[in-house]
């Protein structure tokens, strides 16, 4: 038994177990009377008697009562697979998807099956930290499973709008073959939706106008993925396939002497397919071959109605990705090399028309054809100097290629190098100190080489040209402690220095007429402090099973305005995000209730000639979850229980921007509405949770 170990022994059975299991092996249950124990001073294993209280379902709800922990998902604006991985892997391994969120592929494993749940603090044995300073690595068990759920509920907002969500999940594991599928349907409520009015004011502070208004903005999604897994040519193969069609719905009107509708449609449809192939060398050498293939069709139309005047803006665009990713990974003692190449070929075509009582407004990038080929090579190293110290440098360059068509005929090259130095140190206990400086090459985003239209906003902007992506000097310090049963606290402090910064500027055309657009406004600073922090409350106040969680930014950026001059905050940056949560899983483990509150926000966005100032109230939220049998769970869900007022201004130019007080000042006030969810949970099999 454990307890009968010394410290160096149990350390060292448990940084054994853990190998196996990053390895390929058969996984080994740890002894149910450790909860969570650590394999190395960097590394830290939570088993399932740790997340017994909670009763979980699948590993979604596990990985979500992780300490400390914050899940960072895959992000599908990244083009490219390097760092669009999110930070959590299944057996090792990052999901071979990009489309699909982290959310849902471990929604699909049973929490019967998870052999454990490893915590990575700068580097591992066997496990690719995909540029995370820290990743969740699921492990399961080797044994025979299937299991099957199925979810049923809907959504209710104010005025009895009611809207389904739904979802099925299957999934079987025999040996070393996996594979499973889902179908569900969604149903999201903009935070912009209700009820409210708009009040134009003079300079000198004077009404000038007021109407009330209404918003509201639904989006609808039908989604449907598999995965494969199974032996090939002496390696592991997965394969991922998945489709997603995304309806969204705005109308709004505004009521008053010179009433106006807006409705706009979009229509998003993306589709992915996926495949990574693992094979083992011999030696401590690992091959992984990644490839991806993305296609994406969005059809969007807005009608605006004003009296006798009528406005139309029309776009579509087609996209693609396709991806080749190819790692050497060599593990020889305390030190792992890794050699990884990277290509990548994008493409964007698409058109944007606006019209004005059918008369056709000239649009600047109203037709572009951006074709990307972006290649990037890397070399990374993990070093462990000693039990306590790991060091990660890494270098990597990229090299791409940017081909500009359409209304703009442009193409470019750019070379960047990226280094990086991590540094991660063993503090004692499960105590760690991190620190990191990295050079990061901001992505373009090819949506700004597109114009759009905000007809609700009169706001038009033009298609970017001659962009270029923004350079990052990063610097990061972090601090992590634990304490007691699952308290943890982390702090983590970050200072960036930005060349290029991407943010609004101006365009003008052969005309002289200027336009709006998104480009390059020179150099810029954003500093950060995190705080991410689990609190039990049994040891201060005596209530079992209840923890507060708090995941906090504050954020303060700094570039030079191009239109004025003046120091300003980058846009859209927030100085404060985040929430608090109180979760409490009652005694018996039948029912759990938590309350949410996301703090409030502010945000900034400058553009020529004016500068909106978007702003939310701290937002309430709570649930309550009932489990009358292992196989059931029945969930009820309010959000925005305070339906609090979105507050948008707008301080207006007749020109460009200047220092002094706006010509005219709109502000919008909405009583945004709370919405009440209810789902009914049913799993079948042996991955119903025990």
């Amino acid at each position: 038994m454990l307890g009968a170990m010394n410290s160096k022994e149990a350390k060292r059975s448990l940084r054994l177990m853990a190998l196996m299991g990053c390895m390929g092996g058969a996984a080994v249950l740890l002894p149910v009377a450790v909860l969570a124990a650590p394999m190395q001073d960097n590394v830290l294993v939570y088993e399932p008697p740790f997340f017994e209280s909670a009763h979980p379902q699948h590993a979604y709800d596990m990985v979500k009562r992780l300490p400390g922990f914050v899940l960072v998902d895959s992000d599908g604006a990244v083009r490219g697979f390097a760092g669009a991985t999110g930070n959590v892997l299944i057996d090792g391994k990052p999901p071979s998807s990009k489309s699909e969120s982290l959310e849902a592929v471990l929604r699909r494993i049973p929490a019967a099956s998870v052999a454990r749940i490893e915590v990575i603090r700068g580097g591992a044995p066997g496990i690719d930290m995909g540029g995370h300073d820290v990743v969740a690595n699921v492990v399961r068990t080797a044994q025979a499973t299937r299991s099957l759920a199925v979810e049923a509920g809907g959504i209710i907002a104010r005025d009895h709008i009611l809207r389904p969500n739904a979802s099925v999940e299957w999934s079987r594991r025999s040996g070393d073959h996996r594979l499973d599928a889902a179908l569900d349907i969604k149903t999201e409520f903009d935070d912009d939706t209700g009820t409210g009015g708009v009040a134009t004011y003079a300079r000198d502070g004077a009404l000038v106008d007021s109407a009330d208004r209404r918003q509201w903005e639904v989006a609808q999604t039908l989604s449907g993925r598999g995965s494969w897994e199974a032996p090939v040519a002496g390696g592991t193969l997965s394969a991922n396939a998945s489709v997603a069609r995304e309806a969204k719905d705005e109308d709004v009107a505004l009521f008053g002497a010179d009433g106006e509708t807006v409705h706009e449609r979009k229509t998003d449809l993306q589709g992915e397919l996926g495949a990574q192939w693992r094979r083992s060398l011999g030696a401590g050498v690992r091959l992984d071959v990644i490839g991806l293939q993305r296609r994406g069709e969005l059809r969007a139309v807005s009608n605006s109605v004003e009296g006798d005047d009528r406005e139309r803006f029309a776009e579509t665009s087609d996209t693609a990705e396709s991806i080749g990713r190819i790692v050497l990974r060599r593990e020889r003692g305390q030190l792992v090399l890794e050699l990884a190449g990277e290509g990548a070929i994008n493409r964007l075509d698409s058109a944007a028309a606006l019209s004005e009582n059918d008369v056709p407004v000239v649009l600047p990038g109203g037709n572009a054809h951006v074709r990307e080929a972006r290649a990037e090579v890397a070399l990374n190293a993990t070093w462990h100097a000693t039990s306590a110290l790991v060091i990660e440098p890494s270098l990597a360059v990229e090299r791409s290629a940017i081909r500009q068509r359409g209304d703009t005929a442009l193409q470019r090259r750019f070379t960047y190098w990226k280094p990086r130095l991590a540094l991660s140190r063993g503090l004692g206990g499960d105590d760690q100190l991190r620190a990191s400086i990295e050079r990061t090459v901001g992505q373009l985003d090819f949506e700004d080489f597109v114009a759009s239209a905000s007809l609700d906003r009169d706001q038009v902007s033009a298609g970017a040209v001659d962009l270029r992506p923004s350079r990052t000097w990063r610097a990061s310090i972090a601090y992590e402690h634990h304490f007691g049963k699952g308290g943890a606290i982390v702090v983590e402090a970050r200072h960036e220095s930005i060349a290029d910064v991407v943010d609004h500027t101006i365009l003008r055309d052969e005309s002289g007429q200027i336009f709006d657009v998104v480009g390059n406004i020179g150099h810029g600073t954003r500093d950060t402090l995190s705080v991410d922090a689990t609190l039990p409350l049994a040891p201060i106040l005596g209530i079992e099973g209840a923890r507060i969680e708090a995941n906090v930014d504050l954020i303060r950026s700094r570039v030079t305005d191009p239109t004025t001059g003046a120091r300003r905050w980058i846009s859209e940056d927030k100085p404060v995000e985040g929430a608090v949560s109180l979760l409490h899983d009652l005694p018996g483990g039948a029912w759990s209730w938590g309350v949410e509150v996301a703090l409030g926000q502010r945000e900034r966005e400058y553009r020529l000639d004016e500068v909106r100032t978007e702003s939310y109230g701290a937002r309430v939220g709570a649930h309550v979850e009932y489990r009358p049998a292992p196989p059931w769970t029945i969930r009820l869900e309010a959000a925005n229980i305070t339906a609090l007022t979105h507050r948008d201004r707008r301080d207006k130019y007749e020109g460009l921007r200047d220092p002094g007080a706006p010509d005219e000042i709109e502000i919008r006030r909405t009583a945004t509405i709370p919405t009440i969810a209810l789902s009914i949970r049913r799993s079948f099999g042996q991955g119903v949770a025990r």
